[in-house]
């Protein structure tokens, strides 16, 4: 087995077993349930195959290739031992969090009681912006392991972007008890200041996080986003790139460095920046919204358009993805596709408006 499972296997989709055992055995007559319990041993079997190809696969760093092994595992065979919890994991060691996501909450549905998945669950909602589940999901561990000081940063961070602030007060001082002064806390106080308005006081917290730690993650990219926030186009473009010299795989980084360069008409160094980011996550929407808009600025039609019709799959109700949609077809000669875009930018600018408090 060991030899053969250093080949990958090529059954991606799962047939039917009993298509299997009448093919490879003798008919024989038998009873109906003597078939489902041979039926279920292939089953089972070829699932646990999977599964250990999989392991094989984390063993030697690959994880996009374990995940694939997981999921055909958790195709054939869905009550498999720890197979949601292997495929989340692999998932979320490969960076792709949001593949991440459903594979965590199916193994919480059947073992509610795995700490380590609901982690996992809890950072993976983090990373992708969803604060309020990522919250409610550390909360809970962090409430059955207060030891676990790494985990205090992400949920007061999810509770700032929340605007739960008395909550998030009181997991910094939780934090500060465990960690004393950390970087971790400046930059937490930073957004908390930056939440509020004070782009001054985030700063200067950041300042200090950086003093303590010149290598500590999100300091950079924060007072990035501060100073685009200013207008302070080529300062935010420095702290987005001392972000990735220190982390560069960090594709938040990248996009928002991306969009500063093409805010301040960088375009050629914008573009390149945008594509990279698309190359390792194609599903970015805004990173193909931007791109595209560039690019028919740019009067390079043709690839706006692929651009800007993947960001309005993606995000469909957009109303801007339509506009700039609508204005790409009508450089290419689309006319009715043109105007069909716009008038549905339209339509959906005009149901924002419609919405209470906007």
């Amino acid at each position: 087995f060991l030899a053969a499972s250093n080949q990958d296997i090529k059954l991606s989709e799962p047939v039917s077993a009993e298509g299997v055992i009448a093919e490879t055995r003798p008919s024989e007559p038998r009873a109906d349930e003597a078939m489902k319990s041979e039926v279920a041993f292939y089953t089972k079997a070829i699932a646990t195959a999977y599964n250990c190809i999989g392991l094989l696969k984390v063993e030697r760093q690959d994880f996009r290739g374990a995940a694939a092994q997981f999921s055909l595992a958790a195709k054939w065979n869905p009550q498999h031992q720890d197979i949601h919890y292997n495929l989340g994991l692999a998932h979320y060691k490969a960076g792709s969090y949001k593949e991440a996501l459903p594979a965590l909450e199916e193994e919480l549905k059947v073992n509610p009681g795995n700490l380590a998945a609901r982690q996992l669950l809890g950072l993976s909602y983090f990373i992708t912006n969803e604060y309020s589940k990522a919250a409610l999901q550390l909360a809970d561990v962090v409430a059955a392991k207060p030891d676990q000081a790494a985990l205090y940063f992400p949920l007061a961070l999810s509770l700032i972007k929340e605007s739960k602030l008395e909550e998030a007060n009181r997991v910094i001082q939780r934090m500060v008890t465990v960690n004393g002064n950390s970087p971790q806390l400046h930059i937490l106080l930073s957004q908390a200041h930056y939440e509020r308005g004070d782009s001054k006081s985030a700063l200067e917290e950041l300042g200090t996080a950086l003093a303590l730690d010149k290598n500590v993650r999100l300091a950079h990219f924060y007072s990035g986003v501060v100073y685009l926030k200013m207008g302070k186009l080529d300062e935010a473009a420095r702290q987005f790139e001392s972000e990735l010299a220190l982390n560069p795989g960090d594709l938040q980084a990248k996009y928002h460095l991306g969009f500063t360069l093409l805010a301040r008409q960088d375009i050629e160094r914008g573009i390149q920046t945008m594509r990279e980011v698309i190359r390792a996550q194609p599903d970015n929407a805004d990173a193909q919204y931007e791109l595209g808009k560039a690019l028919l600025q740019q009067s390079k039609v043709k690839d706006a358009v692929e651009n800007l019709e993947a960001a309005a799959k993606l995000q469909p109700e957009k109303p801007h993805f339509r506009y700039q949609l609508g204005r790409a077809y009508l450089a290419a000669g689309r006319a009715a596709d043109g105007e069909a875009q716009l008038e549905m930018a339209r339509r959906l600018k005009e149901k924002e408006r419609s919405k209470p408090n906007q």
